[in-house]
């Protein structure tokens, strides 16, 4: 028998009706799938990704301080701003050091543009829009570590090196742009230069014993802000996510080198062990004298202190706003 013979008018119409609507319904979906993902000129498959931003985050930028870095990034934005700093150390630093650096990257990497990792130059440049930052210069060099870092005071340049761009998707290389762009925002370069140099004076001392004590009493204290200041840029990537689980993810890929699905949950267990271990605490000499020789903080602090921002009183108050900016990114599929 024939599909449709023997049903009567009203069965006839009813299923005409329903056949409508999901053909209907099909193309809204369609149409959203669209909307929400394309493909790029290369053949890669996009979505999009939308970043709100409250309206006057520039007031409450200093919410997502941590620590010692509430004091210490004020007292750098007042010795930026001053005058005398800027027509001495300032110009200084612009016209030789800043300079050289910027030749150096020039003739030793790559740099991004709108014509070379037209992708890259345009997540960098709306991450800078969204934590309202000036775009600094953009440098992809060849390194088998994955890492990314920022340059230069008065013109900040971000160098991401090509092992980071191949490990991370772009969600998570997204909250390493919007970490590093912190560091710009909150004036951390500067100091971190200071350290720097202070570090190789400190090779120069003539004995052993008076170098351990340079680090004891000068250097220990400086990286209680360094662990501060990471985190702070943390929680600048963190705005950009908006997801503990991406920023976690970044960071843990980063000190791994591990690709596919990342166990966050139980990454973060290992904290808890290390804590129970130490009669919960992770404040000895010992493991100081140790984050100390690393690059960063410990990865499993900082990635606690993601999940502890955001049941704090200071992500509430970052979000109170009745208004907020939106800014698009458009993300390639891994």
């Amino acid at each position: 028998m024939l599909p449709g013979r023997g049903l009567s008018e009203e069965t006839k119409r009813s299923f005409f009706c329903c056949t409508v609507l999901l053909c209907l319904f099909g193309q809204l979906l369609c149409f959203c799938s669209c909307k929400n993902t394309k493909v790029d000129e290369f053949g890669n498959r996009q979505y999009r990704h939308i970043v709100e931003i409250p309206s006057d985050f520039e007031s409450k930028s200093r919410l997502l301080l941590s620590g010692s870095d509430q004091s210490i990034s004020g007292i750098i934005r007042t010795i930026k701003e001053n005058s005398a700093f800027k027509n001495t150390i300032g110009t200084l630093q612009s016209k030789w050091k800043d300079r050289q650096s910027y030749y150096r990257n020039m003739l030793t990497k790559v740099k991004v543009t709108e014509d070379n990792l037209p992708w890259l130059y345009e997540m960098v440049t709306e991450t800078a829009r969204a934590l309202k930052v000036k775009p600094p210069g953009v440098f992809v060099v060849f390194d088998g570590i994955p890492d990314a870092y920022v340059v230069n005071v008065q013109r900040p340049a971000l160098v991401i090196h090509s092992a980071l761009i191949g490990l991370l998707d772009q969600s998570e290389l997204l909250f390493i742009v919007g970490h590093e762009l912190a560091h710009i925002k909150f004036n951390h370069v500067m100091i971190m230069e200071f350290m720097q140099f202070l570090k190789f004076a400190v090779d120069f001392l003539p004995s052993k014993g008076l170098r351990d004590l340079t680090i004891k009493g000068l250097f220990l204290p400086l990286y209680e802000w360094v662990e501060d200041a990471e985190i702070s840029a943390d929680y600048g990537g963190l705005m950009l996510v908006s997801s503990p689980e991406i920023a976690a993810s970044a960071l843990i890929r980063m000190i791994s080198g591990l690709q596919g699905e990342i166990n966050v949950v139980a990454f973060r267990s290992q904290l808890r062990t290390v804590k129970q271990a130490s009669g919960n605490s992770l404040n000895d000499f010992s493991l100081k004298l140790q984050e100390f020789a690393a690059p960063t903080p410990f990865v499993a602090r900082r990635v606690e202190a993601l999940y502890e921002f955001l049941e704090s009183d200071k992500y509430s108050q970052l979000h109170s706003s009745s208004q907020y900016d939106t800014y698009e990114f458009w993300l390639s599929y891994k």
